[in-house]
């Protein structure tokens, strides 16, 4: 698990967020409880939805402007 952790850990530093899914993932379907692990997830996707909800935002004030202008 510790292997698992280590290089999530390392990929989450580098922006990697898809790998370090993939080795949490890994390292959870071997362990499944493993709280680092768990918590490396919650910090993933933490950080993935911070993106998106962004886009949501920005997309949703362009909706409401063309929508106000019509």
């Amino acid at each position: 698990m510790a292997e698992y952790t280590r290089r999530a850990r390392s990929k989450i530093q580098e922006g990697d967020l898809k790998r370090a899914h993939r080795e949490v993932n890994t390292g959870l379907g071997i362990q499944p409880k493993n709280k680092e692990l768990l918590a490396l997830r919650n910090e993933i996707d933490r950080q993935a939805s911070t993106p998106k909800q962004f886009i949501r935002n920005v997309l949703g004030k362009i909706r409401a402007t063309i929508d106000g202008n019509r």
